[in-house]
């Protein structure tokens, strides 16, 4: 069995959850304290990384580690609602229709489509129903009485993270031929994912995985835009 695997933020969308998590609690006012507290307390440490006193992949992996802090306290049916909104107002308008056609094109072949992503699972899931993916691997939120609590459940799925929660789905859904397979993502970061299939595809790469797909004469979908 052949799959496709597919990154999220900046790969299947052109936007990052994060400031989708923004914009809805800064239009709905929902947990609007625990959003700054999370930004502020990120953004402090953007001189530490600017002057390498932290490295860059330890700054990405805290903001997509503490992202889980803007969710804290809510119900699973506000989670629910503020993943919809997410979908309908973020998301949905950010589809890359060039990336889609790829996504098409392996249905049309009978190839297993699968969202990997350090993303909310229950997001990934969302997405992955409307897209009609066949499989999706995500970053799991922890919940105890019936409410976010703020963290993460089990490993982040980033870098070696996300290898880890994919050798998992893997495990639970045996077939699948990694050397026929292909995977598709836009940072440096998701190489141990790419290495891990016969076809990666580079998409609207950032600049790292850019001159590594040239040197290794990957396929890349776009270009990222220069800042």
């Amino acid at each position: 069995m052949v799959a496709a695997f597919f990154d999220f933020d900046g790969t299947i969308f052109r936007g990052s959850t994060w400031r989708g998590i923004a914009l809805h609690h800064r239009t709905t006012g929902i947990n609007k304290t625990m959003l700054w507290l999370y930004l502020y307390s990120h953004l402090a440490l953007y001189p530490l990384y600017k002057a390498g006193l932290l490295k860059r992949r330890a700054y990405y992996k805290l903001w997509a580690k503490n992202m889980s802090w803007t969710l804290k306290g809510l119900t699973l049916p506000q989670a629910e609602e503020m993943f919809n909104w997410l979908w309908e107002n973020y998301v949905r308008p950010r589809l890359r229709p060039e990336v889609l056609s790829h996504w098409e094109e392996h249905r049309s072949k009978g190839h297993k489509l699968v969202i990997v992503s350090g993303s909310f699972e229950p997001l990934i899931k969302l997405v992955g129903s409307k897209l009609g993916a066949d499989g999706t691997v995500g970053t799991e939120l922890e919940i105890r009485n019936g409410k976010l609590t703020g963290r993460i459940k089990g490993p982040l799925c980033f870098g070696e993270g996300k290898v880890q929660k994919l050798e998992a789905f893997l495990a639970s859904n045996p077939g699948i031929d990694l050397s026929q397979s292909y995977a598709y993502a836009d940072s440096i970061y998701d190489l141990p994912v790419l290495e891990m299939v016969g076809n990666p595809v580079a998409v609207y790469p950032d600049p790292e995985l850019a001159s590594y797909a040239e040197k290794k004469g990957w396929p890349i979908i776009g270009t990222k835009p220069t800042l």
